[in-house]
């Protein structure tokens, strides 16, 4: 089973999104957990060892290692690409 780490920054940018939205990512998230094993991880072009995960418009950036998986972002596909940042 994979551990789901969140960073402070995606946290941050979770807490600043509509209440609804942020629980239809937070609900995403749980399949995600769940399902991780069967998913073929989608990479972030230019970013190395960095993958995205779709939720309607938002974008969830993470990186994983072994069991961990770290998630750094949440943003809306506009934004995620110009604000990419490693936290």
């Amino acid at each position: 089973m994979v551990l789901f780490r969140w960073g402070g920054g995606a946290l941050l940018d979770l807490e600043k999104l509509d209440f609804i939205i942020a629980k239809r990512i937070l609900g995403k998230m749980g399949w995600f957990e769940e399902n991780f094993d069967d998913i073929i991880p989608e990479k972030l072009k230019g970013v190395p060892d960095t993958y995205k995960f779709r939720v309607g418009d938002y974008r969830i950036i993470y990186t994983f290692e072994s069991e961990v998986v770290f998630i750094l972002q949440v943003a809306h596909r506009r934004d995620v690409y110009k604000n990419l940042r490693s936290d």
